[in-house]
């Protein structure tokens, strides 16, 4: 989201164009809002008010203008105070620092994933841009679970199994090879396949990782 940080060096000084946050958030596809945070009299942020956001705003958060604008975050949100992404000293933050923020966040309230990019146009304003990453976020995930499942397999099943790279140097191993090699698994990795298993110098002429480094196909003993 490069737009933003050119958005906001754009606008240089201390007061916010309106008619190029205007422009931002018409051209671009992610959604967009600009807001006033509103603090207690220590400086602690303790809500904000919906100043402008685009179409992409009522698409990805299913939320029309009309029910946002010139409304308190708390009126929108509610128990957003509570969310443990803390999204009022998040934006509050940005609002008071001038420091832009990009990262990723989770919404309770929306149970929802965001990549967010957020900036200040003047102090005590805010402009965040963001898009829905929550679909990305459940493949992440899945194919973590997905490799948890694989490594609980690899080391469960009774075989012997023992990955090896090209110089016949152990990459990875399961509990059972390691087990019989009587090495802990991280001790296995860069150990000489055929000096452990078959106590030699060089490969037998029957290692199957051999023949298969010869011909390229899968061979058994």
């Amino acid at each position: 989201m490069n737009i933003v940080y050119l958005a906001g060096k754009a606008m240089g000084n201390n007061r916010p164009d309106l008619k190029q946050i205007d422009l931002l958030s018409s051209k671009i596809s992610e959604g967009f809002a600009y807001c006033k945070i509103i603090t207690d009299e220590a400086g602690k942020p303790t809500d904000w008010v919906y100043l402008d956001v685009n179409d992409a705003y009522e698409r990805i958060n299913g939320v029309k203008k009309e029910a946002v604008l010139g409304r308190k975050a708390t009126e929108v949100l509610p128990n957003i105070d509570r969310d443990p992404a803390d999204w009022l000293s998040f934006y509050g933050k940005v609002a008071a620092t001038g420091e832009p923020i990009v990262a990723e966040r989770f919404s309770t309230f929306r149970q929802k994933w965001y990549h967010i990019s957020a900036y200040s146009p003047q102090k005590g304003y805010f402009v965040s841009i963001f898009e829905d990453i929550t679909d990305r976020k459940k493949a992440e995930q899945e194919l973590i679970n997905a490799k948890a499942d694989w490594e609980r397999t690899f080391n469960a099943v009774p075989d012997l199994i023992a990955v090896l790279d090209t110089q016949y140097k152990i990459v990875r191993a399961n509990r059972a090879m390691t087990k019989l090699l009587g090495v802990a698994p991280e001790k296995a990795v860069g150990l000489l396949c055929y000096e452990k298993i078959h106590g030699t110098s060089n490969p037998p002429e029957t290692c199957p990782h051999a023949q298969l480094l010869k011909d390229g196909k899968a061979h058994t003993t």
